[in-house]
């Protein structure tokens, strides 16, 4: 990892200062949130050009609420579409080109083949009209099996389009650790989301809080995904950026 892998999520209120003082990238959330879109994109655009002012280099996160590029009924796939659109060309005019996605995976509700089944369908037509220096990061969430999302990608098979290890969402699935899921996902992850919890709740600890072993974990991803980027994603951004520093990995 060096300073220009490194973004900073801001949902941290020391997000922009951050990226100005140590010259990061900043993965932009105001978004994540459909409405601040919409009814909301005034009051919201003042602290998105703040950010922009701040650094050069971003990730653009869309929105995921009741999102799901696999459901059943066509009217929520529809508005899953539509509202990703609607967030590729708000990150375009934004002149950012990488955006995270959500699986929208829901374990309870989707059986695994239709899950991967309906997801293939999904982001071949998603794709189909995006321009060829889009990048798209699929993130697990809520998802359990890291073989799933990787058979998608994969049967994808577009450049365009890759993974995001959420490690902390990882940590919150009790079968697998966050390590195995790298090393089951290494070849087509491109950008990381890194924070910690207690493995029971996504609770965007800093990095040192949690029951996650990041030294383990950033070690092995540096050698398995060495073109990866990687996101800082807490509440507040300076103990882990100074953990990181410390132990080298900045």
């Amino acid at each position: 990892m060096n300073k220009n892998n490194l973004f900073i999520s801001t949902i941290a209120d020391d997000a922009a200062a951050l990226a100005s003082k140590h010259e990061l990238g900043l993965e932009i959330a105001e978004f994540c949130t459909a409405v601040n879109m919409d009814d909301n994109f005034r009051q919201i655009e003042p602290a998105v050009h703040s950010a922009l002012d701040a650094t050069s280099r971003f990730v653009f996160h869309a929105p995921f609420n009741e999102l799901y590029p696999a459901a059943i009924d066509p009217l929520a796939v529809k508005l899953a579409h539509d509202r990703l659109d609607q967030a590729v060309r708000l990150s375009l005019s934004y002149d950012v080109q990488r955006i995270v996605m959500h699986s929208g995976n829901l374990p309870q509700l989707y059986c695994k083949s239709w899950f991967e089944e309906r997801s293939i369908v999904f982001w071949r037509e998603f794709l189909h009209d995006k321009p060829p220096d889009i990048r798209i990061y699929v993130e697990n969430v809520f998802d359990n099996d890291p073989k799933l999302l990787l058979r998608v990608i994969e049967a994808v098979n577009d450049p365009r389009l890759s993974l995001c290890l959420d490690i902390g969402h990882a940590n919150c699935q009790a079968n697998l650790s966050p390590l195995e899921w790298l090393k089951t996902n290494a070849r087509q992850i491109a950008h990381f989301h890194i924070h910690n919890n207690s493995g029971e709740d996504d609770t965007h600890n800093n990095l040192k809080d949690g029951t996650i072993d990041i030294k383990e974990f950033l070690t092995a991803a540096a050698v398995l995904c060495p073109n990866a980027t990687y996101t800082i994603e807490t509440m507040h951004a300076e103990p882990s950026l100074l953990w990181l520093i410390e132990n080298g990995f900045v």
